[in-house]
């Protein structure tokens, strides 16, 4: 007889099996592959990273739907984060002279009808 082999922990454990099917259900994170799902002291464990910040978004919302009270540890990060803001340069803008941005020789009086 050849020797048993032993069973997946996720397929053991019913929350892990659930979010195992779920993720290859949904549209969008069907086809992620850096995703590892674990069951490690008896909760599952979801790591690695996604393309994109909906993405992560999209798995969070699913690992909070169907945990509902379960503890998942959940260490997912997406690989493009938004856009850092560029730092100040550090310089003044030119303050004028008079309280307006306008020249103050400038005049409309020869737009008035008389």
């Amino acid at each position: 007889m050849p020797p048993m082999s032993e069973p997946d922990p996720v397929e053991a454990h019913p929350l892990a099996r659930r979010l195992r099917l779920a993720i290859r259900a949904h549209p969008v994170l069907k086809d992620e592959k850096k995703l590892v799902l674990t069951v490690a002291d008896g909760r599952p464990r979801l790591e690695g990273t996604v393309f994109t910040r909906f993405m992560h978004r999209e798995l969070a919302a699913l690992v909070e739907r169907l945990a509902g009270g379960e503890p998942v540890d959940f260490a997912v990060t997406p690989q493009i984060e938004a856009p850092r803001a560029r730092p100040l340069e550090g310089r003044v803008p030119v303050v004028p002279e008079h309280p307006t941005s306008v020249e103050p020789a400038y005049s409309v009086k020869h737009l008035r009808r008389r």
